[in-house]
């Protein structure tokens, strides 16, 4: 690195997490700068000014212990493909940072002026502006809000790129140099200016990697050059950067160099199957003697701690695993190697996702369940012989093709190096029914939210509240879509995201960004939450209401408006009702309807904005508690406020049947209809022993009868409730809370309640 560039890296950011201090503004200051300098430039040249300096800017200092080059830095603004503000791609500002420091008195008041000059800049710039002010005037009545975290409506635009599952396997075959001339081929065959334009951007995103990887070299056989106790790792990785940058991969420990590298000047936050990318070399390193296996698992160890470092526990997905594997044994060690390195430094993150069918070695499910078993809710368990048919279906693909797929981020499944499916778009689906129930106003807010269709009292027979509610549901999702492609079309006027635009098909070949017609498959997901307390729901409604008569429509919503005040009977008679989770037929029916509907209204949007296909996918962020929070009292016996079902999972605590019956409940939705579902159980830890124990041929008949997937956490009974009263004797438990992983002593309080009220097994 630069002299100067050192200095900047040394600053203090705090890491800039929510609620950090922005402090020195240096970093967003340079950044602003290069932007201003190639704004009136073709949007692509001033994308890789930007990228270059962004990249001198947050690639830190190498620290002592790491085994690779590679740590970040975020700063306030700057451009992301993926959500830079938890809401925004391409270029993002963090505002409550700065609005935090222009109003911060600890400040000096320069500081706090340039912070407020900034936040004004960027206010006007961000892509997420550019996006929302692209809506047409229904779309931005229909969809009022732009504060996801704040507001009360039933659907919300997110106006991000998550997820992007770059080709890591070209990457390491190709290196950096035969990615340059495929370029360069395709650059000499270019039909048209724009086509020159993106093979220039392209080579130029190239030169960004080259150069970082030569500043990592530089910096450390500057530090061997010093001696000390880390300087033969530092010669090692001054010797493998060296090599990379004008050659392709060799070994092992460089393989994994080079991805990591490409990947935080990228910036993706998901890294797919890495055992396709790294398995060749791992297995030649270790038949010629370069490697034992000890050192292999050592080196995974290391990039997974620089994983940790990077952050984000919504993403950082490593897939092993699976069908449709070019290298399946070579990929197999790798899984294997994986799997040690997760038993020995298991964190939050990496995500690891273990893909897993019939023909596989059954020593690589009996590890994984060992490890699982230890506490680390890693990895998390896929079924291909179900999903890849099913995501055939529901991509429109051949076979072969969505046996390429990956989850990524929460739960979401996408076709490698192939398709984009980001979820842009949010669902509420119990408040969805809530305004159906009331001629379109929230029963928590009060406010008009959604289509006014009637009141329960006005609808004669069952059937036709579950058409109204469909309606309802349609009118939201189609919202939804419409703003999903506007974000995609305004975001590609700004963008071109060189270095990802590289590593999918077909945007070399055709000599189009990403999102401007070069990927192969254009698609958008809608994250829904709440189907299955929709559904329990429901089906009381329908019990109670429509076919035992025992409560009338206006009593039901008056007992729903008073949040059950002085009404608990009424409450736990609802909620004694049959719900999802338990092996009974008709509530897993009504789930399954519900499901239908929403993931059916999604797909038939898909050619009505331009996208190869609208998917729901039915994970959790967290979200059940937050939009809980935002829904009134429901008629499955849910108070004011409390969470909605999380993924396909039953409401917490709502499961009384036992495991089998709710692994036999999970299987009953139509995978074939959405990207992806998350299933979690909470289990003992007795019920684990050598190879799995009891748990293993049970979660085995769970895939065989034609379960998805399971994210499973292993407690002791009372671990959870132990951890609350004493959080600091149990820093170590870690909870699968949706599609997500943390320790449990760290989620919000509401969080945690929710986790406890879920059924151990």
């Amino acid at each position: 690195m630069t002299e100067s560039t050192t200095t900047l890296a040394e600053l203090d950011y705090g890491k800039l997490k929510e609620g950090a201090s922005l402090g020195s503004v240096e970093r967003e200051r340079r950044f602003t700068e290069v932007y201003r300098e190639h704004e009136l430039e073709h949007p692509w040249r001033r994308e890789t000014a930007c990228l270059r300096v962004q990249a001198e800017l947050t690639l830190m200092p190498i620290e002592p212990g790491d085994l690779f080059a590679g740590r970040l830095l975020r700063m306030a603004v700057g451009i992301d493909p993926e959500r830079g503000d938890l809401t925004e791609a391409a270029y993002f500002c963090r505002t409550g940072l700065f609005e935090d420091a222009v109003g911060d008195p600890a400040l000096p008041a320069s500081q706090r002026e340039e912070a407020g000059a900034l936040l004004a800049f960027w206010r006007e710039r961000v892509t997420h502006r550019r996006c929302r002010d692209a809506f047409s005037p229904p779309l931005r009545e229909g969809l009022p809000s732009d504060d996801y975290y704040a507001s009360h409506e039933i659907a919300y635009p997110m106006y991000g790129l998550g997820g992007p599952s770059l080709d890591y396997d070209r990457l390491v075959r190709r290196g950096l140099p035969g990615l340059r001339a495929d370029v360069q081929a395709r650059r000499r065959a270019a039909s048209s200016d724009a086509e020159v334009e993106f093979c220039d951007a392209l080579l130029a995103g190239l030169d960004v990697v080259r150069a970082a990887v030569l500043r990592y070299a530089s910096q450390a056989r500057a530090r061997v050059a010093v001696g000390g106790p880390f300087a033969a790792d530092l010669e090692r990785i001054a010797t493998r950067l060296e090599r990379i940058a004008d050659d392709t991969p060799a070994h092992f420990h460089e393989a994994i160099q080079l991805v990591w590298l490409y990947a935080l000047v990228a910036l993706p936050k998901n890294y797919g199957r890495l055992d396709v990318a790294l398995g060749d070399l791992l297995v030649r390193d270790l038949e010629a003697g370069v490697l034992d296996e000890e050192a292999a698992i050592a080196l995974v160890v290391g990039l997974w701690r620089l994983v940790q470092a990077r952050g984000d526990n919504f993403n950082n997905r490593i897939v092993i695993g699976g069908c449709g594997r070019r290298n399946e044994a070579n990929a197999d060690r790798f899984a294997a190697i994986a799997l040690e390195a997760q038993a020995r430094a298991g964190d939050t993150i990496p995500q690891l996702s273990l893909r897993w069918h019939e023909g596989m070695p059954a020593s690589l499910w009996r590890r994984a369940l060992e490890v699982i078993a230890a506490g680390s809710s890693f990895p998390i368990l896929y079924n291909d012989d179900v999903n890849v048919p099913a995501l055939a279906r529901a991509f429109g693909v051949a076979p072969e093709a969505a046996a390429g797929y990956v989850p990524y981020g929460c739960g979401e499944c996408v076709l490698e190096g192939r398709s984009v499916g980001s979820p842009d778009a949010a669902l509420n689906v119990l408040k969805a029914l809530d305004v159906t129930l009331r001629d379109g106003e929230d029963g928590f807010a009060h406010t008009r939210r959604g289509l006014a269709l009637g009141r329960l009292r006005d609808f004669a027979r069952f059937e036709d509240l579950q058409a109204a509610f469909a309606r309802q549901l349609e009118h939201q999702v189609a919202l939804l879509a419409q703003a999903q492609a506007t974000i995609y079309r305004e975001t590609a006027r700004v963008a071109c995201f060189p270095l990802l635009s590289l590593l999918y098909d077909d945007c070399l070949e055709r000599a189009r960004p990403l999102l401007a017609g070069g990927v192969c498959y254009l698609g958008g997901t809608l994250e829904s939450f709440g189907n299955n307390s929709a559904a329990d729901s429901l089906l009381a409604i329908r019990h109670a209401v429509y076919e035992r008569r025992w409560l009338g429509a206006d009593e039901l919503i008056g007992a729903l408006d008073a949040d059950f005040s002085g009404q608990e009977p009424l409450r736990r008679r609802l909620a004694g009702l049959p719900k999802f989770g338990n092996d009974h037929d008709e509530a897993d029916a009504m789930a399954a309807w519900v499901s239908e509907v929403v993931c059916r209204a999604a797909q038939r949007q898909a050619p009505a904005v331009g996208l190869d296909s609208f998917l729901v996918v039915l994970v959790n962020n967290g979200d059940s508690v937050l939009f809980g929070k935002r829904t009134g009292a429901s008629a499955d016996g849910r108070r004011a406020g409390a969470p909605v079902s999380n993924g396909n999972q039953p409401s917490a605590g709502s499961d009384r049947g036992g495991l089998t019956a709710l692994l036999n409940s999970m299987t009953r939705l139509d995978p074939s209809l959405h990207a992806g579902a998350t299933h979690n159980v909470k289990l003992s830890r007795g019920l684990f022993g050598a190879g799995g124990g009891a748990a293993g041929p049970l979660l085995h008949g769970y895939f065989v009868r034609g379960g998805t997937q399971l994210m499973v956490t292993v407690s002791d009974r009372g671990e959870l409730e132990r951890a609350l009263a004493e959080p600091e004797k149990y820093r170590h438990l870690i909870v699968r809370v949706g599609g997500y992983s943390e320790r449990f002593v760290d989620l919000p309080h509401e969080v945690q309640l929710e986790l406890l009220r879920r059924t151990l097994h």
